[in-house]
């Protein structure tokens, strides 16, 4: 099928990249993801800044769509802890 490779890019950068988007009420709010940062060259922290291929990409499609994204590497464990936790 055609868009195969797109469905499995979109899976992999929702399993790299864990939104945090708690309630759509405050749209000025940013959408802010998390993501592991030991995963590079997909993700992974440079200078406190986190870069890399999903980052781009991530940056690119919300802009695309005119959202506005938070993006943030961290340990992966940590990541799903403040999900569960629903804190952000």
């Amino acid at each position: 099928m055609f868009f195969t490779p797109y469905r499995k890019f979109c899976g992999l950068l929702a399993i790299l990249l864990l939104p945090l988007a708690a309630q759509s009420e405050e749209r000025s709010k940013p959408l802010r993801f998390l993501g592991n940062a030991s995963l590079p060259p997909m993700i992974s922290l440079h200078e406190g800044r986190p870069e890399g291929v999903v980052v781009d990409l991530a940056y690119a499609v919300a802009e695309k769509a005119g959202l506005s994204v938070k993006i943030e590497a961290m340990d992966w464990p940590e990541a799903q802890r403040l999900v569960a936790a629903g804190r952000g």
